[in-house]
This record gives C-alpha cells, structure tokens and sequence, in this order.
C-alpha cells in the first residue's frame, strides 16, 4: 500500500492518501485520512465514485443536462453533475446548483448545455433567423447583405474589409446613432483606404487610423490581411475583436468576436458569474464564443449576438420573452428554478432542503468546483417575489468592482499670437484691445506621445501637475514658462516689450474632463503675444503653417496653427472644451 501524504499550507489541514492496489481495488481510488488538523474541519472524507467526470469537449447531453439528479442519495450538487441519470429536465440539475450556498457547480456546468451537436446547431439556426428578421431595423449603413463571398473579388474583399473596419474604429468611440451619419461622412470623404492614407492627421481625426492605413497600402497592397492573427500582429490599433471582426465579416472566416454587448449574452447563456476583467473570464468567454460561431454566416452570427447583446440582453434590462436563445440559457433556466421555489410555500421543507443542502456541500471535492467563477451571495439565490421580473438574469456578468477616479490636475497655456502690423503704432493698453486689433492670428500646438492619454494628438502646451493636486497659481505659472522656454526660441527675451512684443495672461474657467479612470481638471491661462511675426519655435513641425496641413510630424514638435481653424485640428476633446470656454470670454 502506497501512502503519500500532501499537505494543505493555507488550511494546516494534513491528510495521507491511501492508493490501494489490492484485489477489488485496482480502479485506483484514492481514500483520504486525516491524520491532524491545526484549526477546524473544512474538508470531509468520503469515497470518490466511479462516476466520469464530463469533459468539455463532451457532445453526448448524458454529461450533464440529461444526467440529472434524480438519486436522492447524492446531494453535493458537483457529484450530482457526475452521478445523475438521464431523463430528467436539466432544471433539476440547475435546482440542485443553484440552491446551494455559493452555487458551487463544475466549470463544465456552463457550456454542456450547448455543446451537443444537434443542440449547437439548433441555436445557430435560431439566432440568424432572428437576426434576419431584425437586421434592418436600425438602418445601420456599414451593414450590407452579403452572399457568396467566395465569388468576390480581392479587391471587393478588401474594401469590405475596410469598410468593417472604419465603422468599428466609430463604434468604439461613441453611441451607434452618432456613428450612423459620420461614418457616411467618413466614406464620402475617403472612400477606399487608399484615399485614407493620403489624407491629413487632422481631416481623418483619429491620426491612428491614418498611420495604419499608410502601413496596409505599403505592406499589403491596401488589403487587410484575412489572418485575424497577422492583422492584430501588423495593423496597429486592431486588437483581437477588431480583427474577428473583420475576418468573420468581410472574410467569412469562423472566428469569434466579444465586445461588451457579447461578453453580456454570453455570460448570460452560460452563467458566468466571474470577474469581468479576470484573463480566466476573457479565456473563457472567448472559448465559448468560438464554440458558438458557425461555418456558414459567422460574419452574420457574430452580428447577431452584438444585435442581441444591444437590443434585447441590456445591461439593465434582459427581454428574455422575445429573446431567441432563451432555451439556451443557463441564467434564465436558473431563473424558472427560483421563481418555482417561490410558489413553493411549505418554507419548513424548503428550509430543510437548503440546511440539509449546506451541509452536504462540505463534502463537496474542491477540486471539481468552477475555478473561474466566484460564489453568487445569498441575496442572489434566495427565490424573488412573485413578479416577471428578470432580476435573477441581470445578475450576470458580475458587476464591476467600481474604483474610485483618480483625481488630476494639468496646467495648460493657451498661446495665441496676434500680429501687429507696426512697432511704432500706439499699442494697446489692455487685453481686450489686444485681442480686438487688427490681424492674423495663430495658436500654438504640440504633438503629444504617440502612446497613452489622447496618444498622437496635438494639444495646447500643457504640463501635468502633481497628484497632490496642490498647485498654486504661482507654481503653475513656474512650471508652464519653464515648458515655453523649451518650445520658443529666446522666449525670456522675446516677451520684453523692447523686442517689439507685447505679452498679456489672463485666467480662464477650469475645465473638467472625466476619462474612464481619471478626473482631469484643466487649469488654463491665454498668453496673448501681440508682434509684428510669430515667435519662432525651437522644435518646429515640417509642415507649412500657412496652411491646416499637420501630417507627418513626431512627438514633441510643434506650430503656428492659424487660429480659425483650431477646432478643426487634431486636438483632444479637452482642449476643444478650454478653445470654446476662451471663446465664450471674449465673446
């Protein structure tokens, strides 16, 4: 007999597995003792049966859904995952889960629903039929009835391939029903991405979008690649849903695709109550989706559950009457489960069931529980009130741990030159007859970094200040000459009035942007620059400043940018906000 004793460190609990190769035991069973215990009992001995454990790749629904718990005798709800026999409704098997404290339940729960065969394609079929009847209703105009994609050309290919692509770069950035009219303006503006690689940073307003069509026109001849894997590989800015798709839509590839909407349905269809931003969860989900996505259509299967995810499977509110794939999901089976136990009034006999049920989940083996989900709280298992509400369903994906927005502060200084068209002239005696005078007039711009915050737009010179947050007016001022003296050449000199200059500072309204984990607050000054030319700049953009030309610069250069035109220019929305609250001052 083959003793081998392991050791659990967190618990101090220590046991000796016994492997008895004597006759009648040759399955190689393993029977554990304990031999001493540091702290309380948290772990049960008992006999493992002889019961398979279903693996993932199971087709056969004896796994799992027609593998129920109709042996009274077996009350852990993860043996009962193993030991049930067919022929029951797979609610039983989802009472048993999901009435137990935590919801403990093995990984396989979630997916062995759906991996039959007969079952897979059942779902397929019943999400494109819906999407076939709803495709239309929202007028979206990148969408286009695509068949036999295998007769197209690669040049038609491509050009759908573009067209996907533009319309998820918007998508990502604002609501759907803002992308509809600018992604019209965007295709008549450039139509092939040809045109777009010719274009200027500013007018293609994402400047991203612009150096990756640059890159596809030279190093594959302006056709996206099909391999969602080299295209993430070389096409800046694409990342694995991007890429899926683009091959699934405008490739025909079966490949998977999860934003937010199909990260919602599928957490939904498989109830998957995990960290939303865990790898586990992301490596889940992106299995399953792979799973899901079919050889014919994928381009159309992967639009449907995003149609889904938007329409019907809200974040706030799950229409499960009218959904396609309610059949299919597991949230909502538990959800019939709870609103069965509420129309059970003898509360003793519930109350017995779920006591009797917390004990026997000791015995559950924590090496067969789910180790990507985390335990639903009481709150979430106990039976609703008598209602059609959907709350159970909602309660997937699980919720994102808010954190708390770091609090920021950036000093930034609104350069404006104004020309002054003679030194001798009388000069003005204030701001307002500064900016009132006669003249051109340009602002000045710097490009910021090409990676992080607002990466690769131009900006008002701006520096960020401590996270303390406690700047003065004095020390903001220090910090912002020091970065002017960096950027115009002979600054210190240049803004004595014997130079032929005139400088004034004004204070404008603090500005407030809130990105998704910062709250910046932009302190902002005007310096008015009233002299016969623009002050020259150490570091100076290639491009011409005479005209809104700002492509091909680097980080860190800068430019006289004509001052009409600003909003024009590839500048971040916080600057724009400061531009309009300088605006509204001299207004």
């Amino acid at each position: 007999m083959n003793k081998r004793a392991r050791r659990s460190t967190s618990r101090k609990v220590v046991y000796t597995e016994e492997h008895d190769h004597s006759s009648g035991s040759d399955d190689g069973r393993v029977r554990k003792r304990k031999l001493a215990t540091h702290t309380h009992v948290v772990k049960k001995s008992r006999k493992k049966t002889n019961q398979p454990r279903p693996s993932d790749g199971s087709s056969s629904l004896t796994d799992l859904d027609d593998a129920l718990s109709s042996s009274l005798a077996v009350h852990s709800p993860a043996r009962a995952f193993e030991s049930c026999p067919e022929g029951d409704d797979s609610s039983a098997l989802a009472r048993r889960i999901i009435t137990a404290p935590g919801r403990p339940h093995p990984e396989a729960y979630h997916t062995a629903h759906i991996r039959p065969p007969e079952r897979l394609a059942s779902l397929r079929e019943s999400l494109l039929a819906w999407f076939d009847q709803v495709k239309e209703n929202r007028s979206m105009p990148w969408r286009k009835a695509v068949t036999d994609i295998s007769r197209w050309t690669e040049q038609q290919r491509g050009q759908r391939a573009y067209e996907v692509w533009v319309s998820e770069i918007m998508l990502q950035q604002t609501q759907v029903e803002t992308v509809k009219s600018y992604y019209l303006r965007w295709m008549d503006r450039f139509p092939t991405i040809f045109d777009l690689a010719q274009a200027d940073v500013e007018q293609s307003i994402i400047s991203l979008a612009l150096q990756s069509a640059k890159k596809v026109v030279k190093m594959f001849s302006g056709i996206l690649p099909e391999d969602p894997s080299l295209m993430e590989k070389e096409v800046d800015g694409i990342g694995p849903y991007s890429a899926g798709a683009i091959a699934s839509i405008a490739y025909a590839k079966p490949v998977p695709m999860v934003d937010g909407n199909v990260h919602r349905v599928l957490s939904r269809i498989t109830a998957l109550y995990a960290p939303q931003a865990a790898k586990s969860t992301t490596k889940f989900l992106w299995a399953t989706a792979a799973l899901l996505v079919p050889q014919d259509r994928p381009g159309d299967f992967n639009q449907a559950l995003m149609e889904l995810g938007a329409t019907v499977c809200k974040p706030r509110e799950a229409s499960c009457h009218s959904c396609p794939l309610v059949q299919w999901c597991r949230a909502y089976q538990e959800k019939q489960v709870l609103d069965t136990l509420n129309g059970e009034r003898n509360l003793a006999t519930k109350n017995g069931l779920l006591k009797r049920q917390a004990k026997d989940d000791e015995e559950a083996d924590i090496e067969e529980a789910c180790g990507v989900c985390q335990p639903l709280e009481p709150h979430h298992v106990s039976p609703p009130p008598p209602s059609t509400s959907n709350a159970h369903v909602l309660i997937y994906p699980m919720a994102k741990e808010r954190k708390k927005q770091a609090l920021r502060e950036v000093a930034v200084s609104l350069v404006i030159w104004k020309e002054r068209s003679a030194v001798d002239e009388d000069p003005p005696d204030s701001f307002e007859q500064a900016w009132a005078s006669n003249g051109q007039s340009k602002t000045l711009l710097i490009k910021r970094p090409e990676k992080g915050l607002l990466a690769g737009l131009w900006e008002f010179p701006s520096v960020d200040l401590a996270t303390s947050n406690d700047s003065t007016v004095d020390s903001r001022r220090k910090m912002s000459e020091k970065l002017l003296k960096k950027t115009i050449e002979g600054y210190s000199d240049f803004v004595q009035e014997s130079k032929g200059a005139q400088v004034w500072r004004e204070p404008i309204s603090e500005i407030e942007h809130i990105f998704s984990h910062i709250r910046m607050t932009y302190k902002s000054t005007v310096v008015l620059i009233l002299s016969p030319s623009p002050p020259p700049l150490l570091n100076p953009s290639s491009c011409s400043s005479a005209t809104t030309t700002l492509s091909d610069a680097v980080s860190g250069q800068s430019v006289w940018y004509p001052s009409a035109h600003i909003l024009n220019a590839n500048i971040g929305n916080p600057h724009k906000k400061i531009w309009n609250s300088w605006l509204h001052l001299v207004s």
